[in-house]
């Protein structure tokens, strides 16, 4: 008995970890983790993001903790911006903690990411293509003394997997001198797929594909509006986002789109709706905060009482570049 038991606490876990990664409804809050071909892909020379994440936090374990909680912090810089035409160089470092459950499974990941933007085209219409490249170190852990079994003994297991991995990312940006800067970009993570075992079994980790797109809008001096959406696919499930922020410029004579937007998102996965997101975001002087909530629209809603999960993202952008003929055209997110 006390083996079965432990063979289910590895499954859940196991499985658990290898269905799908972290995914932050606010998908622009860490670049870098979306794709590393973002890195470095802001109006700026460095740029500094944190965001937390609490789901389902009216579910609660028996220790009090909410059931999955995550927080995450990013720094990239962007390079040679001005020395080689619109081309320039992103290094970043992007890491994340979440945990969940009784048992405290814990995920404890962190990715160097370069990535490369050659800039091209004339006039009116700018373009940009970049190359991302990641390495990854990622921990796995749970509590093991918070685990019960059925004659009172504690299994003797490993409390923590630790592994390498590795990813790539393609970014492609177009730049209109008025009206339009949209991006379409892709990554494959998790080439390595490396195996998570806490005992004698344990799964690969499975590979990720991430398509994700977006764009800023126009409409007039003063409203804009942000579409974005995101595809995951991992382990054979997938997820899509969709939706849009509209833009509300304080200033519109002023170059740093300084204002307030309101957002309405949802998202879908395998294939059934899975929640609404609500999102309010200020933008200021290089300033961004972010406040996010799910509404959950699952076949879990009741369970949850319709409550998903709230996300808060804070991030600054700093220019250091004083001459305006070198920026490179990046979509302001």
């Amino acid at each position: 008995m006390r083996f079965i038991g432990l063979v289910c606490t590895v499954l859940i876990c196991t499985v658990f970890a290898r269905a799908q990664d972290v995914a932050f409804s606010q998908i622009h809050a860490l670049p870098q983790y979306l794709n590393p071909a973002m890195t470095g892909f802001f109006d700026g020379n460095i740029r500094a993001s944190a965001i937390y994440r609490n789901q389902w936090f009216t579910v609660n374990s028996k220790y009090g903790n909410s059931m999955l909680q995550t927080v995450g912090a990013a720094v990239d810089g962007s390079f040679l911006k001005g020395k080689y035409k619109r081309n320039y160089l992103g290094i970043g470092l992007c890491v994340y903690n979440d945990w969940a459950g009784d048992l405290s499974f814990r995920t404890t990941d962190a990715t160097i990411n370069i990535a490369y933007s050659k800039g091209f085209g004339r006039g009116d219409v700018k373009h940009s293509l970049a190359l991302g490249l990641q390495g990854e170190f990622r921990m796995y852990g749970i509590n093991a003394a918070k685990a019960v079994f059925s004659d009172g003994v504690t299994e003797n297991i490993s409390p923590n997997v630790m592994n390498f991995d590795a990813g790539v990312g393609l970014r492609y940006h177009i730049a209109f001198r008025s009206r339009l800067s949209w991006y379409v970009a892709g990554a494959y993570t998790h080439i390595l797929q490396p195996r998570q075992k806490f005992i004698s079994m344990g799964s690969k980790t499975q590979g990720k594909i991430t398509v994700h797109s977006g764009a800023v809008v126009d409409i007039t001096p003063r409203f804009n509006l942000l579409p974005s959406a995101m595809f995951v696919y991992q382990g054979g499930l997938w997820q899509v986002n969709a939706g849009t922020y509209v833009q509300y410029i304080f200033d519109s004579f002023s170059d740093e789109r300084n204002g307030i937007s309101f957002g309405i998102f949802s998202r879908f996965a395998n294939p059934a709706p899975d929640a609404l997101i609500a999102s309010v975001r200020l933008d200021y002087k290089g300033f961004q905060a972010v406040v996010g909530y799910d509404f959950n629209i699952s076949a879990l809603h009741r369970a949850t009482n319709a409550q998903g999960a709230i996300e808060l993202g804070v991030s600054y952008i700093a220019q250091l570049q004083k001459n305006k003929r070198d920026k490179t055209p990046c979509i302001q997110f």
